[in-house]
């Protein structure tokens, strides 16, 4: 594997990690719960962080068929169970690594179009792939990071998540 992918594959994995012990940590009830109406709960977190993986990863990058309803990600309420949450990640994980455990050097520079569905309000980009791998591991990070914390709030204990105590 090109040594670049392994380190953003690296990342990724780590990130998830994160999100796989803050699941854990709570109850279903709390994983659906936003803190103000206006926010996110953890399951639409996931669920949004899985969408755009598959997006980028998955259907761009793999030429898999486009099959995300990213408004739908923030609009859920109350969805999943925490295993079914993580074997949503843990799938598209699955899928994208099979993507790129074959990527050479030299295709990291190829140009590859991301789409948005017309109800997204996104507009569509095209962009090397090394550029984005680069925006979905920073974006899954900055997601995971988010759901730590929201977790570490809702948990009924003050346990540090993390092997770090910040």
């Amino acid at each position: 594997m090109e040594s670049y992918v392994f380190d953003c594959l690296e990342r990724l994995d780590r990130s998830l990690g994160h999100v796989e012990k803050s699941i854990l940590s709570l109850q279903h009830e709390q994983l659906w719960q936003r803190l103000r109406p206006q926010m996110n709960a953890i399951g639409n977190l996931v669920m949004h962080i899985a969408g755009n993986e598959y997006q980028h990863i998955v259907s761009a990058i793999g030429g898999q068929p486009f099959i995300r309803n990213r408004p739908a990600e923030f609009k859920a309420d109350f969805g999943g169970d925490g295993t079914e949450l993580l074997a949503l990640l843990h799938d598209v994980r699955q899928k994208s690594r099979a993507i790129l455990d074959n990527l050479s050097a030299s295709d990291l520079e190829k140009e590859v179009e991301v789409q948005y569905s017309p109800d997204s309000k996104v507009e569509g980009y095209t962009w090397p792939i090394r550029k984005i791998l680069l925006v979905v591991t920073e974006h899954y990070s900055y997601h995971s990071g988010q759901i730590v914390l929201l977790a570490r709030i809702l948990q009924e204990n003050d346990t540090h998540l993390l092997h770090w105590r910040h």
